[in-house]
C-alpha cells in the first residue's frame, strides 16, 4: 500500500481533522492540547466547522478556516465575512452584532419585522448599556470583533447642555470593552471629514479615526437628546447591515400621509431600502414596478436616506399594492394598509 497522499484515493484518504469536539466551549476548554498538535484541524461536530490550532496550553487559541480569530484576544474578521454559527446576520464594520432586543408591536411576527434592539435604557439623565453586546469595528484594515460584554456600562449626561447625544463603546485591543464615550458631534462616512472634531470612518480603508485623526476602535450604539440634565428620546441602532422595521410604529399607515422614521444604522453616506404591504394573503409583498399604473411613478422605494430621520410617503405606495395583481397576494384595502420597510446599511 502506499504511503504517499498523492498516491492514494478512496477509503485509503483520511479525513483531514486530528480531532473532533461536541462545540466551541469544549473546544476552546481542551487543555490537553501542546506544541505538538500546533496547525492541526479539528472538526466542532455542533455546526460542521473546522479549525486550526495555533497556540496550545492551557488557554488554546484557534483559527477557523473562515479567518475568525477565536480566542482570549481580539477576533480578527475579514470585511464582508459571515460567521454563522455565532451572529444571525452579516457581519459589517461599526456593527452591532449581538444585543439586547426588545418586543415586536403587536400582531407583528418574526416574518413581518426584525426585533428592536434595546441595547441601551435610560433613567433621569443616565443611558445604561446593556451587557451581552458585541460589536464588529474597523481597524488597521479589518473588521475586529469584540468580545461579549458580561456587564452593563452607564453614561452620565445629566450635566450636558440641552443637545443630541451619539453613544457609543470603545474596544480594547484584547476585545474587551473599554469606557464608552458620546459626543454632540456626529460620527461620519467617508474619505475625508466634514466636520471638525467627527470621528471619521473610512469604509475602503476599513479604518476608523477620532477627530484628531488618532485610530480608535468605537462602535456607536444609537443617540439621545437631552433637555434640562433629563433623557427625553432614545433611540438604539439595529443589529447587522439589515433590517425590517414597521412603519408607523406598526399601526396603520393612511392615504395621503407621510409617515417619519428613525434611520435604524449610524451615519452613513447611504442607507437604501423599499417599502411592503401587507395584502390580503397576510403577506408582505414589495411594491414593484410592474404593480404601477398609469402615470405613478412611486414604487414604494426608500433610498438614500442619510443622518437621523427618513420619511414614508405613503399614497402611491397603497395604490400601486391595490392594483397588485392576485397571483402576488391580492388588494390591500383601500384606504389604509401596514406597511414595513426593509432598510440595507450603505457606505
Amino acid at each position: 500500500m502506499s504511503v504517499l497522499h498523492r498516491e492514494q484515493s478512496g477509503e485509503q484518504v483520511h479525513v483531514i481533522h486530528f480531532k473532533e469536539y461536541a462545540d466551541a466551549a469544549a473546544r476552546e476548554s481542551d487543555i490537553s492540547l501542546d506544541a505538538t498538535h500546533v496547525h492541526k484541524i479539528a472538526l466542532q461536530l455542533n455546526d460542521g466547522s473546522f479549525w486550526r490550532l495555533v497556540e496550545g496550553g492551557g488557554s488554546p487559541v484557534w483559527h477557523a478556516f473562515s479567518g475568525v480569530r477565536i480566542g482570549s484576544g481580539m477576533n480578527e474578521v475579514p470585511t464582508n465575512n459571515v460567521i454563522q454559527s455565532m451572529v444571525s446576520k452579516p457581519q459589517a464594520q461599526q456593527s452591532i452584532v449581538k444585543a439586547a432586543v426588545g418586543s415586536r408591536p403587536s400582531g407583528w411576527t418574526a416574518s413581518d419585522c426584525d426585533p428592536p434592539v434595546a441595547s441601551m435604557t435610560y433613567s433621569g439623565g443616565i443611558v445604561t448599556i446593556a451587557a451581552g453586546l458585541q460589536v464588529a469595528c474597523a481597524g488597521g484594515g479589518a473588521v475586529l470583533l469584540s468580545a461579549v460584554s458580561t456587564a452593563t456600562q452607564d453614561v452620565d449626561l445629566s450635566g450636558e447642555p440641552d443637545a443630541k447625544y451619539h453613544i457609543a463603546v470603545n474596544v480594547n485591543a484584547d476585545g474587551s470593552f473599554g469606557a464608552p464615550s458620546y459626543s454632540a458631534v456626529a460620527p461620519e462616512v467617508g474619505l475625508e471629514r466634514i466636520n471638525a472634531g467627527a470621528d471619521l470612518h473610512n469604509p475602503a480603508a476599513v479604518t476608523h479615526v477620532n477627530g484628531s485623526d488618532a485610530p480608535i476602535r468605537r462602535v456607536y450604539l444609537g443617540w439621545a437628546i437631552v433637555a434640562s440634565g433629563v433623557i427625553t428620546s432614545l433611540h438604539c441602532f439595529a443589529l447587522g447591515s439589515s433590517v425590517t422595521i414597521p412603519a408607523n410604529g406598526g399601526a396603520l399607515c393612511f392615504d395621503d400621509t407621510d409617515y417619519a422614521f428613525s434611520t435604524p444604522f449610524p451615519a452613513t453616506k447611504a442607507t437604501k431600502g423599499y417599502a411592503s404591504v401587507k395584502f390580503s394573503d397576510g403577506q408582505f409583498h414589495p411594491v414593484v414596478t410592474h404593480y404601477m399604473t398609469g402615470s405613478s411613478v412611486s414604487v414604494g422605494a426608500v433610498v438614500g436616506v442619510k443622518g437621523g430621520l427618513g420619511v414614508l410617503s405613503v399614497p402611491n405606495i397603497l395604490a400601486n399594492a391595490r392594483t397588485a395583481p392576485t397571483s402576488q397576494g391580492g388588494a390591500t384595502v383601500d384606504d389604509s394598509g401596514y406597511i414595513s420597510i426593509t432598510m440595507e446599511r450603505g457606505y
